[in-house]
């Protein structure tokens, strides 16, 4: 009995009926945040389309197992979230949308977000999932009239895995590796806006960890 339940499990997550299976992706703050000093409180503008099909992908598949499934990841809504938290951090307030006339406006564009996933049997009964995502933006900052002041890509990457006797626990390995990449991307957003005109480093003090 117990060989043909193995059988069975082995030949689900072999082919079994084809799913969709989201990949949950979470908002995070980088490690250190950073805070302008009372002297730098001020507006600023945040441009940023969490439905932009750019942010949002299927995770491509190698190997032989859960092949017959889908796995899309979605990182827009995780990425404005976690944009507009940083700012509203480092300035006195957010506005959202295609604003002009604050001292700094910033805009966010997704260039793309790639995804893989190797499934792999661990034995008859357990697959592992191994996940690798990279997702690639560019962050872009205004004056009040409209003038560029700075620009720079900002790139994130990470890498999870997980376990399970059924395929939809794969999306919980791209979800895992899509926040670890995100997380990375927003690293190197912080180094922007400490970059951002009017903004140095001497006018910033830190003031906590992310979770």
């Amino acid at each position: 009995m117990m060989h043909i339940v193995r059988a069975v499990v082995a030949s689900g997550l072999l082919s079994g009926c084809v799913g969709t299976y989201p990949a949950s992706v979470s908002g995070s703050l980088p490690d250190v945040i950073f805070l302008s000093t009372p002297s730098r409180v001020f507006t600023v503008g945040l441009s940023i389309d969490a439905n932009d099909k750019r942010f949002s992908t299927f995770a491509y598949q190698d190997g032989f197992v859960c092949t017959a499934h889908r796995y899309p990841v979605d990182v827009g809504a995780a990425t404005a979230e976690s944009i507009e938290a940083i700012l509203s951090i480092s300035f006195n307030q957010v506005m959202t949308g295609a604003n002009t006339g604050y001292p700094l406006q910033y805009v966010i564009e997704p260039d793309y977000v790639e995804a893989k996933m190797v499934g792999t049997l661990d034995s008859w009964v357990a697959g592992a999932y191994t996940a690798d995502v990279e997702i690639s933006l560019q962050a872009s900052v205004y004056d009040q009239q409209g003038v560029l002041l700075l620009e720079r890509p900002l790139l994130g990457r990470g890498s999870a895995r997980s376990q399970g006797s059924v395929c939809p626990k794969a999306a919980i390995a791209v979800g895992d590796a899509a926040t670890l990449a995100l997380h990375d991307a927003l690293d190197d957003f912080v180094e922007f806006v400490t970059l951002s005109p009017d903004v140095s480093r001497d006018e910033i003090s830190v003031i906590g960890r992310g979770q």
